[in-house]
C-alpha cells in the first residue's frame, strides 16, 4: 500500500508541475493537491 501511494504521489507531483512553474508554488501544490485529493481522482487525473 506504501508504495503505491509513493507512485500516485508523484504523478500527482508531475501534473501540478505543469500547472505550477514556480518552484516555491510547486510544492505548495503538490502538498495542497494531494491533501484535497483522494487516491482514487489522483488516478482519474492522469
Amino acid at each position: 500500500t506504501e508504495v503505491g501511494g509513493i507512485n500516485r504521489y508523484r504523478r500527482a507531483s508531475r501534473g501540478v508541475t505543469v500547472m505550477k512553474p514556480n518552484p516555491g508554488d510547486r510544492i505548495v501544490s503538490i502538498t495542497v493537491f494531494v491533501d484535497n485529493r483522494p487516491p482514487e481522482e489522483l488516478v482519474e487525473a492522469e
